[in-house]
C-alpha cells in the first residue's frame, strides 16, 4: 500500500468544498441538522465514489 499524498490533497479539497457548499447554500437554512448532515453524506459519497472511481488512490501514473 502507498500513500498516495495528491489523491489525499484532492479528497481534502472535495470534502472542504462540498461542506462549504452545503452550509451556505440558501437552502439549507431552512433544514433540520439532522436533513443537512444526511444532505452532506449523500452528497460526499456520490462525489467521493466518482473521483475514487476515475482516479483509484494508490495508482502509478
Amino acid at each position: 500500500m502507498t500513500i498516495d499524498i495528491p489523491h489525499m490533497i484532492a479528497t481534502a479539497i472535495v470534502i472542504f468544498v462540498v461542506v462549504f457548499g452545503i452550509s451556505h447554500l440558501p437552502a439549507a437554512e431552512t433544514m433540520s441538522k439532522g436533513r443537512k448532515a444526511l444532505l452532506t453524506f449523500v452528497v460526499l459519497f456520490v462525489v467521493l465514489m466518482i473521483m475514487n472511481m476515475v482516479w483509484p488512490s494508490g495508482t502509478e501514473v
